[in-house]
């Protein structure tokens, strides 16, 4: 139709008066605007739109979505950013329904900034008011879309982004660690900690003094804790070597970081190394327990011994509870002594049981005295009574052989025991 138009308007001229240059000039511009880009592009269904040549239908999308993103940036100049996002999501998928493929990624780069913004805005929030937890899980989200996020220096917005995620993560391990000390969790406070002793080596420059201080003291206390919680739990389970390796390790963190124990350290020092020494008498006990039931008197007063050589020589100084165990050892020694002699006195009296009937009853036959008993019936000051018995067996009879010997404990003398 334009080609046809140009065509009847360069013949009606022959029709029209006028100056032969200027009826010429008319017929050059004719032509001109019919071999033109714009005349050309247009026969092909295409104009010009902000500076390229586009269908027609084209443009009236884009006039469309132009419109859309205008309000959506109308919005975000004010400051209304979940309704700036609202309109530009709206764009998007107009342009993608459409078929305007760039224009909806290059909305949906501009919505990703938008709620990247929005995110920091809201973690920066959570952080003044030092809601770590929030913070923490918001700069999560802000990393999960900055990675969406293309275009120059967003590799380096990811790693600021990741910075503040893990500095947050550590003030709200902080703040957890205080709580879990609250419930005596030693365990769980050790874990939670030792995760931010990560993070403060990696972000050394994002931490403040302060924080590290403070991360320093709470962990010191955590794993001290923890020591004294499982060497408790190894000695109520008669574990007394594992015990006695976590007071150490207690007491060895009180001599290297006993900047952070205040005025307790010395209290805390003197009850710690009280308790393992306490634990090692309570080993020594125990072992000396077993050698009493497996009667072996020796074996236990030695053990005995020990405990008191221990508690006399300790470096805490006098204390009430060591006299009382020194005492109640001592006693343990005595019993545990006169447990001996009996011992040794039963033994020599069954070993030499013959010669004893022998000699008090001549007639006795020496070659069928069996099954000797001895017992101890009396012990006074100085001397031990036991009764000793044995069968005779003569002429298919059995005969019970009774005396009561007595041992002079100043002068190991034996002799035959008259008295009462």
């Amino acid at each position: 139709q334009a080609l046809q138009a140009a065509d009847e308007a360069k013949d009606n001229l022959s029709d029209v008066l006028m100056m032969v240059g200027d009826k010429e000039e008319l017929i050059m511009e004719i032509d001109n605007v019919l071999v033109s880009k714009d005349f050309i592009e247009g026969l092909h269904g295409k104009a010009l739109y902000e500076g390229e040549y586009v269908e027609f239908d084209k443009i009236v999308k884009l006039k469309k979505l132009q419109d859309m993103t205008v309000k959506a940036e109308t919005f975000k100049e004010l400051g209304e950013l979940d309704r700036a996002i609202d309109c530009y999501e709206e764009a998007r998928l107009f342009a993608t329904f459409k078929g305007l493929d760039s224009h909806a990624k290059d909305l949906q780069q501009e919505i990703s900034n938008l709620r990247l913004g929005e995110a920091l805005v809201e973690a920066k929030s959570a952080e003044g008011e030092k809601n770590w937890r929030d913070a923490a899980e918001i700069y999560k989200k802000a990393l999960d879309v900055a990675h969406s996020v293309s275009g120059a220096g967003s590799d380096e917005e990811q790693r600021v982004i990741n910075q503040y995620l893990t500095v947050a993560l550590f003030r709200y391990q902080i703040e957890q660690s205080k709580q879990i000390f609250a419930d005596e969790n030693w365990r769980e406070a050790v874990d939670v900690l030792s995760q931010a002793e990560k993070v403060i080596r990696e972000n050394q420059a994002m931490i403040t003094p302060e924080e590290k201080e403070e991360f320093e003291r709470l962990y010191v206390h955590a794993r001290f804790y923890l020591m004294l919680y499982t060497a408790k739990k190894a000695y109520e389970q008669g574990n007394w070597d594992t015990a006695i390796e976590n007071y150490n390790i207690g007491l060895r963190l009180l001599q290297e970081k006993g900047q952070y124990f205040g005025d307790e350290l010395l209290a805390s020092k003197k009850k710690v190394g009280k308790t393992m020494l306490m634990t090692k008498v309570a080993r020594e006990l125990s072992l000396a327990a077993i050698c009493e039931n497996q009667d072996d008197p020796s074996g236990a007063i030695a053990y005995y011994y020990h405990v008191i050589k221990m508690l006399t020589d300790n470096s805490i100084g006098n204390d009430k509870e060591f006299k009382r165990v020194i005492d109640n050892t001592r006693l343990q020694i005595d019993a545990t002594e006169n447990r001996k002699i009996i011992k040794e006195k039963v033994a020599w009296l069954k070993k030499n049981y013959v010669n004893i009937f022998k000699k008090h009853y001549p007639s006795a036959n020496v070659l069928f005295l069996l099954y000797p008993e001895v017992t101890l019936i009396k012990k006074e000051h100085d001397k031990m009574v036991f009764h000793m018995s044995c069968v005779e067996k003569s002429n298919g009879r059995s005969f019970r052989l009774v005396l009561d010997y007595v041992n002079m404990l100043k002068t190991n003398d034996w002799n035959l025991y008259a008295g009462k």
